[in-house]
Order: structure tokens, then sequence, then C-alpha cells
């Protein structure tokens, strides 16, 4: 198979928060809420759910084999965390880290950089900003004008000519290294790349049967939830499967710099949509407590310690010691209960096996040419959102007057490539 993309969605609902919610302020930047763990465990489910049949569930299970391709994608991936930066004396190429001095004239302001950095070819400050450097040189100077439309680059340049003045100081292009015997010896515990490739398809394999196993229990608990019938809730379960939701999109937030409103903005929800997302983790932890206590299935300290052992690399943990250390107990827990369920149906389910079909809207384009656009620690550290205040340019010319450039919001030319169209 082809890598496939698992990712974690957002839910787009439009259902109301019911008043078990706390009103949670939105303005600002997000701060992720207390979760009550301990909340997702109950002795009495029977009085929120009504089980169904939950035995013998048909199950198709797809199984995934790894094909060469997935290898040498895979190889190629790894080799791409050795890449390392080379400057060049030649015209810029696709990828290419190009470091200029820059001056700009927009809306009657003129503005100046050193050191500005951009990927060549990916149309950071748009495409005809790339075509008038084609075929410039190190220590060339050009001056143009680009003029854009509606859809400009940079807030407030819509619709707008603006002069360039580009210095191109430095090119450089990422080397990746080839996969050699050498290569293998100095930067893995493997001999020679026969071995090293091998190793790597068996862990492409089991990664794959582990997502297979992890597919069909979401179906077959799925399959459980939809025979259930669901009447009530803890207020307490509710509460805390909504502030699980809200911490989750508050920690995005964070790490994009942006308030929660203005994530909620981009996925094109509203606080009102983590409703649904809260009442389906309350309706799957009453199904799973309530058949856990049906067939006597309990969660003890070498169960929970399992689940850490399993998952630990999923959840950023360098090791199951470290998730252990780090994560509330009940969390483990409650995790721990919903896999040991899951795992009761789907050796109690009818499962039909199926091979994967290689449908192409699940996967990755298979492309060996794609470009890393990796760079190495450090390398872009002098090009973050601060660079583009308002105060580091050279505008004293300014002063006094209106700045007819301060709706221009230099953080959206994407600088390190994290939010470019090309990802």
């Amino acid at each position: 198979m082809k890598k496939k993309i698992w990712m974690l969605c957002a839910a787009v609902l439009a259902l109301s928060i019911p008043a078990a919610a706390e009103e949670i302020e939105t303005e600002g930047p997000a701060v992720e809420q207390t979760v009550d763990w301990s909340a997702f465990l109950i002795d009495d489910p029977e009085t929120y759910v009504t089980l169904g049949e939950y035995k013998g569930l048909e199950v198709t299970k797809t199984l995934y084999t790894i094909t060469d391709e997935d290898v040498q994608y895979e190889l190629e991936t790894r080799l791409s965390a050795y890449s390392t930066t080379q400057e060049v004396d030649r015209a810029p190429e696709m990828g290419d880290l190009l470091t200029m001095d820059l001056t700009v004239k927009a809306n009657g302001d003129d503005y100046a950089e050193t050191d500005f950095q951009i990927e060549y070819g990916y149309a950071y400050l748009g495409e005809d900003f790339d075509d008038e450097l084609e075929g410039i040189m190190p220590g060339e100077t050009r001056t143009f004008t680009v003029d854009y439309d509606e859809d400009a680059e940079v807030e407030g340049w819509e619709n707008q000519s603006v002069d360039f003045s580009v210095t191109v100081t430095k090119i450089e292009t990422t080397v990746i290294p080839d996969l050699t015997d050498d290569w293998v010896k100095e930067n893995t515990e493997f001999e020679d790349i026969e071995t090293y490739t091998a190793s790597v398809k068996e862990e492409l394999q089991a990664e794959s049967d582990m997502q297979s196993d992890l597919d069909a229990s979401y179906t077959v608990l799925s399959a459980a939830m939809e025979n259930a019938s669901f009447h009530d809730y803890p207020e307490e379960m509710y509460q805390a499967a909504f502030n699980q939701s809200y911490s989750q999109y508050a920690m995005l937030a964070d790490m994009f710099g942006v308030s929660i409103d203005e994530l909620y903005d981009t996925y094109g929800m509203t606080e009102e949509d983590l409703d649904d997302e809260a009442t389906e983790t309350v309706n799957t932890f009453l199904l799973v407590n309530a058949i856990a206590k049906e067939e006597g299935i309990t969660v003890a300290e070498e169960d929970y310690k399992a689940y850490a052992e399993k998952n630990y690399l999923d959840n950023g943990y360098t090791d199951a010691d470290e998730m252990l250390a780090e994560t509330d107990e009940n969390e483990l827990k409650a995790n721990a209960l919903q896999d040991k369920v899951s795992s009761f149906l789907l050796e109690q389910a009818k499962i039909t096996i199926e091979e994967d079909a290689g449908d192409e809207d699940d996967y990755y384009i298979d492309d060996s040419s794609v470009i890393d656009l990796t760079y190495e620690d450090g390398e872009l550290e002098d090009w973050d959102e601060e660079d583009w205040e308002e105060d580091d340019w050279d505008d004293d010319d300014l002063e006094g007057e209106e700045d007819d450039m301060a709706e221009v919001d230099w953080n959206d030319i994407d600088i390190d490539g994290e939010n470019s169209d090309a990802d």
C-alpha cells in the first residue's frame, strides 16, 4: 500500500451546549481546561444506557500490504532527516533557500529588511514575485513591480501595485544523502542496505497491522453504540468531555499563536459545535462502562501500564515510564478500559478479512521527486514573527503620518514554510 493519511479531524457540527457545560471565555489566548478523568469511570452505567446487541457483530477488517514503493518512500523520508544545506553559485531552483536584502514600496510607504528569506518556487510573496527572480545570481540586484489581485499573499496588498528592490545575498540548496552501506553503518544499527531495508519493511508492516486492528476496533465499537439506547448522562462526565475537547483546540491555538476564536474560524466552527464532540465522548464511555460491568472487565495497574507501553509513542512520549509519570492515572485507566472493551468486542465479532483495495483518495501522492523542505535546527532561527513587527522596518518617514501599511499583516508572509500552500 501507499502511505495512508491518518489525521485528527475537528468535528464541524451544529448543536448547542447544554447547561452542564461551564461557559468558557473565548476572547484572547485559549486556556486549557482541567479534565476530571475520574468522571469517565462510573459504577452505574445502566442508569444512562441500555445495551443492545454487542456480541457477534459483523466487522470487515482491512489488511494492508506494504509494497516496495512504501519502503522506498519511507527510506527517502528518513534520509531527508539527515539533509544539509549547501551554498551554491548558480541561479535558484525549486525549493532553494534565497537570502536577500529587500525593500518594499506599498500604498505609498517604504520598508526595508535585510537577510529576508524565502523558499524559491513556493510563491510566498506571489508567483509573479518568484518569476521576477528567475535566473538571478548571488550578488545581483533586481527592481520590479508586482501587480497583486484580490488574492494577494499579504493582507493589505489586494489589488495593489507593489514595488520591490531585491538583492540576493545567498542561495542555498538542500542536499539529501545517498543510501549506501556506509551511511547505514554510520546512522543505524544495521550493517548494510539489505538488512536495513528489510527492517524498515517489517516496521511498516507492523504499523499497518496495528492500524488495521484500530480501524476494526473503532468499527465494532461504533456498531455497538448504534445498537444501544442512551437516555441520560452524568453532568460530571459531560463537563469532563467538554473540557477535554476544548483543551485540544486550546492546545492547537497556542501552538499556532492564535486565539481560540480564530482557530474556530479556521475550522469553520463555533464554540457550540463542541457539544457534539463531548456528547459522543460521553456516550462512548457510557457504553464502555456498561459492557465492562456486564462482562466483568476491569482495569488493574498492569493493564494501564500495558496501555502506556503500547501507546506512548502516539502520545508524544519517549517511553512508557514518561507517559505513566506525566499522565493522570484515571486518564490511563479510562483509556485502558476502552481499549480492553474494544478488544473484547473484536474477539466476539464475526470478522471478514479484506485486502486493501488501494483507494487513491486515502493515500499520499506517490512521488519520489517530492522536494524535501526540512531545515537544520537553527537555520531559520532569526526569522520569527517578531521580525515583521512594524518597528523593525526603516520607516522614519512614517512618523506623524497615517500608516497605510498598518493593515498589512506581515505575519502572513510565510518565511519558514509552516503555513505555505505548498504544504
